[in-house]
């Protein structure tokens, strides 16, 4: 009997070498095609941004915040003003510091006890007296050279704050002598200050011009409880902070991030320093090969450029068309971290502070700019406020401002002893004026606004 047809036939098997190869191969051939078209997509997309006049480097950015003739440069004055200060004062600056909030929540007729600052005030008045006179110069750029990338010093933030403090304390000082006009040079000194980093390109010099515009409002605040101004002081405090909220421009943050992101080294997020522990140096040492062998790098730094494109595209339109245009920094985050993408999800959730904190900014500066305007009104009204904010228009204000968080007008209270101007804040719920307390986190129900008391 045959029995050959019944023979099954063999099975061909690989060498597992030669499985070994052609895995090699199948990856090298989609490694090189993945590498060369992300590369090539990456390369189009700075190269369109760069024709567009954004930076894409860290040098770029030396020449996109350009440099000013020294003679007009407001910040060769302040950098003379900061080596004047007093560095035995730092322990009083600290308390300064402290206090600055609880301050500006008083309400009382008097204003509070100043004598503690006086020495203060008085040991920096070399600092203070050059700071009034950089109010002269509108241009700034401060000698920040980014060739150094993430590493740029920015020691002039810690001065600026400093300074914003000690005009803080100048204006309640001179206030309570009953020097109206002093005061509200001492108010223009400190927006003045923070103006001069508006074309810097580093979200933590935005942080600083808040710190300063925030200030310069908790002064005037209280001093509108406790004196009245004339109309030519209202009207120049008006002019100055509208002239702040027309200059702030977060643009220069993002396209900082946008260069930090784009040159950033995977390594170096997960390391994190020169006095890193060996287990990090290492999990970075591994965690680098592991990008390199999925080719995520470029594909990663693609997906971050394109979404900090979409936060400028945003910072284009105001408020609160911005807020509602950008991404939603939760969503991109979670899809960056399925695409396994290190950069982006590192980088990415600080980019919504940006935006919140700026807006948050701009709803302080459009709340005060109502007040002056009521404080005007009030001047020729018997020291009667309006019953509503509609009575400003058109004699004190073109129109009543908006909240740059829900696009209504700003909110208005007027009650027996007082009146209260507020934005709702980024929660969007009206919680009567109610601002942030000492204790309350970032994230709790609070508002924005001003409260004056009815003084007669």
């Amino acid at each position: 009997m045959d029995l050959k047809g019944d023979e099954k036939p063999k099975r061909i098997r690989w060498p597992k070498s030669a499985l070994v190869a052609m895995f090699g191969l199948v990856y090298g051939l989609w490694f090189l095609w993945h590498h060369l078209s992300t590369g090539a997509e990456l390369q189009t997309f700075e190269r369109s941004l760069r024709q567009k006049g954004y930076p894409v480097a860290f040098v770029d950015l030396n020449d996109w915040y350009a440099s000013v003739p020294s003679n007009q440069n407001a910040a060769v004055v302040y950098w003379d003003a900061f080596a004047n200060l007093v560095p035995t004062d730092s322990p009083r600056f600290a308390a300064l510091a402290t206090n600055i909030w609880k301050v500006s929540l008083s309400l009382s007729a008097d204003f509070p006890e100043l004598s503690p600052w006086e020495e203060l005030v008085a040991s920096n008045r070399n600092v203070l007296d050059r700071l009034c006179r950089a109010m002269q110069l509108t241009e700034s750029r401060y000698p920040l050279d980014f060739r150094y990338g993430a590493a740029v010093p920015l020691v002039h933030l810690g001065k600026i704050t400093l300074c914003s403090q000690l005009l803080f304390v100048e204006a309640l000082l001179r206030a309570a002598r009953n020097d109206s006009e002093a005061a509200v040079q001492s108010i223009l000194a400190n927006l003045a200050l923070g103006d001069s980093l508006a074309s810097e390109p580093v979200a933590q010099s935005h942080g600083c011009r808040s710190y300063c515009n925030r200030t310069a409002l908790a002064s005037l605040t209280l001093i509108l409880n406790r004196t009245h101004l004339n109309d030519l002081q209202l009207r120049s405090l008006t002019n100055a902070f509208y002239d702040t909220e027309l200059t702030s421009d977060v643009t220069g943050a993002f396209l900082g991030e946008l260069c930090f992101g784009l040159r950033a080294e995977p390594r170096e997020l997960i390391v994190g320093g020169e006095h890193s522990s060996l287990l990090a140096s290492l999990s970075g040492e591994i965690l680098n090969a592991v990008l390199v062998l999925a080719d995520r790098e470029d594909a990663d730094k693609f997906f971050y450029g394109n979404t900090l494109w979409s936060y400028l595209n945003a910072c284009r339109n105001p408020y609160p068309l911005r807020l509602q245009m950008a991404p939603n920094a939760r969503t991109v985050c979670n899809q960056a971290k399925r695409r396994g993408y290190l950069i982006s999800a590192c980088l990415l959730p600080r980019l919504d502070g940006i935006l919140a904190a700026d807006a948050e900014n701009i709803a302080g500066l459009r709340v005060i700019q109502t007040v002056l305007a009521i404080e005007r009104y009030r001047l020729g009204h018997e020291l009667n406020p309006p019953a509503k904010l509609r009575d400003l228009c058109p004699d004190f204000v073109a129109a009543v401002p908006q909240d740059p968080f829900d696009g209504r007008p700003l909110r208005y209270r007027l009650l027996a002893d007082r009146y209260v101007v507020y934005s709702v804040g980024k929660d969007l719920q009206d919680n009567q004026g109610e601002n942030r307390k000492e204790w309350q986190g970032p994230n709790s129900p609070f508002d924005i606004g001003v409260t004056v008391k009815r003084r007669l």
